[in-house]
């Protein structure tokens, strides 16, 4: 089991606050990240659907396979004019 730090904003810091770690299973992917968020608190699930993940100041899709010591920023839709 490895423990992933992961940051949030806007919203999502409702739910989560704004750091959290979650522990991995076995897979270390993006997608894990979210399926750990999501057993935390489903009522973030809807939103966590739309959002971009990055890690190492580069957005990533969901099949990147996370690295020891690696932070995963999750950043949900935003709006603006």
């Amino acid at each position: 089991m490895e423990k992933v730090e992961v940051q949030l904003f806007a919203a999502l810091t409702d739910h989560f606050g704004r750091n959290v770690a979650v522990e991995l299973n076995g897979d270390q992917k993006i997608a894990a990240v979210i399926d750990a968020l999501e057993k935390q608190n489903p009522s973030a699930t809807g939103l966590l659907k739309d959002c971009r993940f990055a890690v190492n100041e580069n957005f990533v899709d969901l099949n990147y396979e996370l690295s020891d010591g690696e932070k995963v920023f999750v950043i949900p839709p935003s709006s603006g004019g």
